[in-house]
């Protein structure tokens, strides 16, 4: 006598032969699905978008310890108050280095360095006037580098200067 056993035929089974979970197991996953239901309603909607954004990453560059020292170079013997004001804000010299708004690239580290390093143009300045390289005093590699990092720090809301 050949036997035949069809898990679909038998009365425990439910929908494509899979066994239906006991009343336990079933009021678990109920609990543990009105849980995750409730911890996402609990969260602002704004705080969801937030965790799921990365924030962009920090140069290797920017460290802590160099924005002392680009803010005193910055304010010292490189003369870029001259034009760019004690804040950063901008003059009618030189434009605001503390918004979203850069006239010379996208306002990234490594644009700031080059551009500290080989200055602005009379040719490519929006107000005709040229920014020098390394500012009004020579700066050697290092002092460029705080100089930039200092300057990328002051326009960022998550940079080590605001924190």
């Amino acid at each position: 006598m050949s036997q035949s056993l069809s898990l679909s035929t038998r009365p425990s089974d439910g929908p494509r032969g899979h066994a239906d979970p006991g009343p336990r197991q079933a009021s678990q996953q109920r609990t543990g699905a009105l849980l995750a239901l409730l911890l996402v309603a609990a969260v602002p909607p704004g705080t969801i978008l937030v965790a799921q954004q990365e924030a962009p990453p920090f140069p290797a560059a920017v460290l802590d310890s160099l924005i002392p020292r680009g803010e005193e170079i910055y304010r010292g013997g490189a003369g870029c108050v001259r034009c760019h004001d004690d804040t950063g804000r901008g003059t009618s010299e030189g434009p605001d280095l503390t918004d979203d708004e850069w006239l010379h690239g996208s306002g990234t580290y490594d644009e700031i360095l080059r551009q500290v390093r080989h200055g602005i143009s009379r040719r490519d300045a929006r107000t005709g006037k040229p920014m020098p390289v390394g500012g009004w005093e020579p700066l050697d590699d290092d002092h460029a580098r705080a100089v930039a990092v200092y300057v990328w720090s002051i326009g960022r809301r998550d940079s080590p200067s605001h924190r």
